[in-house]
Formats: structure tokens, C-alpha cells, sequence
């Protein structure tokens, strides 16, 4: 279902890559751009557990100084990998394997303590626990209990009636039975 949130965050993931992009050639790496973008938002990323705030680069519709510098320094290292690939093969060609991504992955590249302080918890993001939830009934041939769905959408207890409220008023879960023995299906 695409929200006013859904369409935030994804205008929010092209702002970020197109100021990598812009970074990224400022550096006057001499080729392979994109490959170099590409490793480093995904660095970026894995190191902070997909915990970047979209929200706030929608709200600015800029980078933080913070993410900005980790692209400018992780770039460079990134940058080394790919050109550094095994042999003496095409690096476009290096950048397609999954041992590409496995070497700039264990980069031992600490992201900035200013990043890491931005950083979301996804405990407490309303919108990917609600997704997180969403995800859980998409899936499940059966409806499911409150225990069942807690365990495998990974949110808090305490999340639970806020993030089902949501869910239900949305119109995206159906609730069956009473209180207690309640079970959840996914109806959209």
C-alpha cells in the first residue's frame, strides 16, 4: 500500500543517491561512478543496520553534514576494492559478483560517531513496525495470534496496540474472534 510515509522515504532513498552521485564525481575518482555509489550507500547501510533517517532527509531534502562526510571517507575505501579486484579482470565485471560485495563488506571502515548518533532505532519507528507486521500476515496462509505475530515481525510488546490499531483502521488486517483469543489475517 503506498502512504504519504512510503512516498517520503522513497523520495527521501533518491535524494540520497542522487547527492552520492554528485559526491561521489566531485571526487574525481576518474571512472565507475555508479559501482562506487552503489558499494558505498550499501555500505552505508549494512554498517547501520538500514537505520538511516529518511525522515529527516525529507524534511531537509538534503544530507545531514554527518552522512555526507561517511560517503566522502567511505567512497575512497570502497573505491580501492572494486579497483582491486581479484586478478586483473574488468572491474564492471568484479562489481557484478557477490565476492565484490562480500570484500568491500568487510571494510573495517567505522561509520562517524555523528552518523551513528543520527541513526533511527527501528525499535521505535511506528511506520516499519507497522510494515514489519504487514510483512508477517502478507505471508501467513492462516491468521495469527498477538504472540505469533510479536515473534516474528520482531517488534516490542509494547508496540503491539498502537501498530495493530494502525493496521486495523487502515483496513490492511482483519481481526477475528474476541480480545483474548484474537487472531489477524492480512485483507487488502
Amino acid at each position: 500500500m503506498v502512504t504519504h510515509v512510503y512516498f517520503e522515504r522513497l523520495v527521501a532513498k533518491a535524494i540520497l543517491f542522487r547527492r552520492a552521485e554528485r559526491m561521489v564525481s566531485q571526487q574525481q575518482f576518474g571512472g565507475y561512478r555508479a559501482n562506487i555509489v552503489t558499494y558505498t550507500l550499501a555500505y552505508i547501510s549494512n554498517a547501520a543496520s538500514q537505520q538511516i533517517d529518511l525522515d529527516a532527509i525529507w524534511d531537509d531534502q538534503d544530507l545531514t553534514p554527518a552522512l555526507s562526510d561517511a560517503i566522502e571517507s567511505i567512497s575512497h575505501e570502497v573505491r580501492e576494492v572494486l579497483l582491486d579486484g581479484p586478478g586483473s579482470g574488468n572491474v564492471t565485471e568484479w562489481c557484478k559478483k557477490a565476492a565484490c560485495w562480500d570484500a568491500v563488506r568487510r571494510l573495517a571502515v567505522q561509520l562517524p560517531r555523528a552518523l551513528r548518533q543520527e541513526l533511527v532505532n527501528a525499535d521505535h519507528d511506528p511506520w516499519r513496525m507497522t510494515e514489519a507486521v504487514s510483512d508477517v500476515l502478507q505471508h501467513s496462509t492462516k491468521p495469527l495470534g498477538r504472540a505469533a505475530i510479536l515473534g516474528r515481525a520482531r517488534i516490542p510488546e509494547e508496540a503491539w496496540n498502537s501498530t495493530i490499531r494502525t493496521l486495523l483502521a487502515q483496513g490492511r488486517v482483519a481481526k477475528h474472534g474476541d480480545r483474548r483469543g484474537a487472531t489477524y489475517s492480512w485483507s487488502e
